[in-house]
C-alpha cells in the first residue's frame, strides 16, 4: 500500500517472484480485459506441450508487459491509495472465504493486487475477480500452492476508462 516509501521495488519484488513460477501457473482472463494473443499461427499442427509452452510464453510477455507499464507510472495520489482500499475492503467482502491481500499497488491507471488463498483452497474454484475489486478491466494468474505458501492470484487491473497495455507482437515470427 502506498504509506510505504518503497512501493514500487516491493511491486517489483512481487511480480519477480511470481514471473519466476509462471510455468506452474494459469491465467485467467475476464470479461473486459481486451483482446489476448491468440494461440500460435498453425495451432492445429502444434501438440499438446507446444500448445502449453505457446500458452506460457503469452502469459509471461504478457505478465512483463503489463509490470512494466506500472513500472513506468507515476502514482496518481488522488485515486492510487482509494483504490488500494477499494481492492482490500472488495476483496473481504466479496472474495473467496479465507482469502488475503499480500500486496496492492496502484499508480495512475494500472493496479497490481498479490492475493493468497487460505490453506486447502487450490485456487481453481472460479471467483469473479472483477466484482470482487469493483473493476471492469483485468489479467488474472493463478500460482499453485507450493510447500511454503499457499494458491496465489495476480491480479492485474486497469482504472476505469483505460485498458491494459497491448503485448506486443513477439518476433522474430515463429516459423515450423
Amino acid at each position: 500500500m502506498h504509506d510505504r516509501s518503497d512501493a514500487e521495488s516491493e511491486a517489483r519484488r512481487v511480480l519477480g517472484g511470481f514471473a519466476q513460477e509462471a510455468d506452474r501457473s494459469r491465467a485467467m482472463t475476464e470479461q473486459g480485459s481486451g483482446p489476448a494473443d491468440g494461440p500460435a499461427e498453425h495451432e492445429d499442427e502444434l501438440d499438446h506441450e507446444e500448445l502449453v509452452a505457446h500458452g506460457r510464453e503469452v502469459m509471461e510477455r504478457r505478465i512483463a508487459t503489463i509490470t512494466d507499464a506500472v513500472n513506468r507510472e507515476a502514482v496518481d495520489s488522488g485515486w492510487a491509495p482509494a483504490m488500494e482500499r477499494q481492492l482490500s475492503e472488495g476483496l473481504v467482502a466479496r472474495g473467496p472465504h479465507g482469502a488475503r491481500l499480500i500486496s496492492a499497488v496502484c499508480k495512475t491507471t494500472l493496479c497490481i493486487a498479490d492475493v493468497e488463498h487460505p490453506p486447502g483452497d487450490d485456487g481453481m474454484g472460479y471467483v469473479n475477480w472483477l466484482t470482487v475489486f469493483g473493476m471492469s478491466r483485468g489479467y488474472f494468474v493463478r500460482h499453485s500452492p507450493t510447500s511454503s505458501t499457499g494458491a496465489r492470484t495476480m491480479a492485474y487491473l486497469a482504472r476505469d476508462g483505460h485498458s491494459l497495455p497491448p503485448v506486443e507482437p513477439r518476433s522474430p515470427a515463429r516459423t515450423r
